[in-house]
């Protein structure tokens, strides 16, 4: 996932997330929102999950993910939002790098 694949912007992340499309996981809430462009990705680490350190290793063990993920089989025309959840923190990549390449293959992947 590179720079400009990223969602950055606090009206962007409003707009995908009033659109209520959503799916549950055990780490983490995936929002999404229909677009007419490729692909685009936020994510949101609440500081309830912890300090600054944990909070940025959290992100950047999802966007490792993303990136593993999206290489090459991701052609997507959605836009989405990715929340922590606590129990994120207690998952090993391998564990959170499976769930969430199941949730996006399962619905996005080859749309």
């Amino acid at each position: 996932m590179d720079l400009k694949r990223r969602i950055k912007r606090n009206e962007q992340f409003k707009e995908i997330i009033d659109n209520r499309d959503f799916s549950k996981l055990k780490s983490c809430n995936i929002y999404f929102k229909k677009s007419s462009s490729k692909y685009l990705f936020g994510i949101s680490v609440s500081k309830k999950l912890g300090n600054a350190v944990i909070r940025n290793l959290t992100k950047r063990r999802i966007r490792a993910c993303l990136k593993d993920i999206t290489d090459e089989k991701f052609i997507s025309n959605y836009d989405f939002i990715i929340i922590a959840k606590p129990l994120i923190l207690n998952m090993k990549y391998n564990e959170l790098y499976l769930e969430l390449e199941k949730a996006l293959n399962s619905r996005f992947i080859g749309e």
